[in-house]
């Protein structure tokens, strides 16, 4: 049996591929095709990130493999939750993404949903073997003057980020505060995700930087 060192990874997100090459852990992208507006919207902030990363990880298009081999998959989904308690996803449009960034001034909880799961390929159908769903919650500030937030949406990947503030790169200098994992705000908990990994057996691979 062949276990493959490479971390398949199925996503979208800019900053998730960021943070994949940053870690320097050997990875595969990999395409899914979930509908992420599908989602029981009476669940909590928590419940609904862990049910999208399912829903993303049933939609994975899986990769062609010889027979008898093991690999790694990870999903992961990120949304926002402001004070009043509403749940945040994606902005609809640029006047919505210019409402959340000015929310952000009072503070944004961030959830972010990962499933990992160990499947074999047997040559003729799949077979998950293990996995691990878990949720990483942190909260963070960000205060940026009102005549940048263009700029920011410009610049940035505002539209396509969770509250619309991203806060890495041009972002970091308006960044007032962070309580609990930076990188799960910017949608990985690399931390909770490495450990996850080691727990399923996996042996990660460093690339050379």
């Amino acid at each position: 049996m062949t276990i493959l060192d490479t971390l398949f990874l199925a996503t979208k997100s800019k900053s998730r591929l960021s943070l994949m090459r940053l870690s320097r852990i050997k990875f595969s992208l990999l395409e899914q095709y979930a509908d992420e507006s599908v989602c029981d919207v009476g669940l909590t902030l928590q419940q609904q990130v862990q049910q999208i990363a399912q829903q993303k990880m049933a939609a994975v298009i899986l990769p062609t493999i010889d027979p008898n081999s093991i690999i790694f998959v990870l999903t992961a989904d990120t949304m926002c939750q402001n004070r009043l308690g509403a749940i945040i996803g994606k902005p609809e449009n640029r006047l919505h993404a210019h409402q959340m960034i000015k929310e952000c001034r009072q503070g944004f909880t961030v959830s972010t949903g990962f499933c990992i799961e160990k499947k074999h390929w047997d040559g003729k159908q799949w077979t998950t073997l293990d996995h691990v769903v878990d949720v990483v919650s942190s909260q963070y500030m960000f205060d940026i003057p009102d005549k940048l937030i263009d700029y920011l949406i410009d610049t940035m990947d505002s539209m396509n980020s969770a509250g619309a503030a991203t806060i890495e790169d041009f972002g970091m200098q308006f960044l007032h505060s962070v309580n609990g994992s930076y990188t799960n705000i910017l949608g990985l908990p690399l931390y909770e995700i490495r450990q996850a990994l080691c727990k399923l057996g996996f042996s990660i691979s460093y690339l050379q930087p």
